[in-house]
């Protein structure tokens, strides 16, 4: 809101400026006409009249320069209409009154009140402008005032008709400016208000774009038709070694060379798109990552703008993977090994079983004796050490104590 009334404020401090230029424009090179083709114009009465007026038009525009500093832009613009109007009708009144040939400016600055000011100013600066000009007409008509004329005067300038006609054309005239430049000036308000809105939505919504892809975890790469890479977000940079100014305009598959891009951009091969490709490549460096690419069609109003191709680092995942089949792996042969020892273990116990039974019920000399306790202890020590096995090979429970 703050912003919509700011950038309102510098529209019309630049309207109010141009308005106060074009002033001076206008004076320095009426000003100069009448100096310079006097002659040349027929010019019989004398231009010291409409000299000074001229003069104390420069000297109004200096009166607006200084209050242009001091008061609001609403009121430095309502100021200058009214002073613009009370100009206009000394220079009517120095160039002929009813027969001057100028009374069209009266529509500039009705035309400048639309510009600068709201809609009603329009009109008020219309309704001033008939009462200026009506003032001069009847002061004139009824012999009142005699204005000065650089031109010779008009047999017909006091027919009560045409003195009429000509005010009820001007009203005419300055009421339908009024109208024209009021409405026009709105609607081109009201489009420059929605142009600029949009412009700031649509600023907002590329920032908005730009930091998802900037700040996005996957890699993004999008290339033309031909596979040349026309951007890149940083993420896809540190995946595969490559600087974004180095990575621009360069062919897809020399940064990264996967047999299944080549063929896709360059080969006969046909494909349907959206495609995923997973495979090992190597990185600028020389380090070899694992790594899935999504490949779709970028689309623009023709329908041909290239591709887009996101990346995703699946190195980590990959050695997970393993690790996780090496555990397998080691877990399989631990039930392999307890079942083995499970085997062994049964005929180990009929084995001592076999041999405590024989070594009673024999009656063997010392030396036989000694080696059936030799067998018992190996027998002994062969059955420890599977217990110790099985036991190592079997999960560990663990306890869970809640102290309270």
């Amino acid at each position: 809101m703050a912003r919509d009334i700011q950038n309102k404020d510098q529209e019309l401090q630049q309207r109010v400026r141009r308005i106060m230029l074009l002033r001076v424009f206008f004076l320095t090179g009426f000003l100069g006409l009448l100096l310079v083709f006097q002659k040349r114009l027929g010019i019989t009465a004398p231009i010291e009249p409409v000299c000074t007026v001229i003069g104390i038009g420069f000297f109004m525009s200096l009166i607006y320069a200084v209050l242009f500093r001091y008061l609001t832009l609403t009121e430095t613009a309502s100021i200058q209409v009214a002073g613009d109007l009370l100009l206009v009708g000394g220079i009517l009144f120095t160039t002929g009154g009813i027969d001057s040939p100028i009374s069209f400016l009266f529509l500039f600055v009705i035309i400048a009140s639309g510009v600068m000011l709201p809609r009603a100013a329009a009109y008020l600066a219309a309704s001033g402008a008939i009462i200026i000009y009506g003032v001069l007409v009847d002061l004139e008509y009824f012999g009142i005032i005699t204005p000065v004329y650089l031109f010779p005067e008009s047999k017909v300038s006091f027919a009560s008709g045409y003195v009429f006609y000509v005010i009820f054309l001007n009203i005419v005239s300055y009421y339908t400016v009024a109208y024209l430049s009021s409405f026009l000036s709105h609607r081109l308000r009201i489009v420059k208000e929605e142009l600029a809105r949009i412009n700031l939505n649509l600023e907002e919504q590329r920032a908005f774009n730009r930091n998802i892809v900037q700040n996005m975890g996957n890699g993004l790469i999008t290339t033309d038709s031909e596979g040349k890479i026309t951007s890149s977000n940083p993420a896809a940079s540190a995946l595969m070694g490559f600087s974004v100014k180095e990575s621009l305009g360069y062919p897809i598959e020399q940064l990264i060379p996967l047999t299944e891009l080549k063929e896709l951009f360059h080969g006969d091969k046909k494909f349907y798109l959206p495609k995923q490709i997973e495979d090992e490549c190597q990185r600028k460096d020389g380090r070899i990552n694992f790594i899935r690419i999504k490949i779709s069609h970028l689309s623009d109003l023709n329908n041909s703008a290239g591709y887009i191709l996101v990346f995703e680092d699946l190195t980590e995942v990959k050695e997970m993977q393993n690790k996780v089949l090496r555990t397998e792996q080691l877990a399989a042969v631990g039930r392999f090994s307890a079942g083995l020892a499970h085997e062994i273990r049964n005929p180990l116990t009929s084995l001592s079983g076999s041999i405590q039974v024989l070594s009673r019920g024999l009656k063997l000399e010392d030396s036989y004796k000694k080696l059936m306790e030799i067998v018992m202890k190996e027998t002994d020590r062969l059955n420890s050490i599977l217990s110790d096995f099985l036991n190592y090979s079997q999960p560990k429970k663990i306890i869970i104590l809640l102290l309270i």
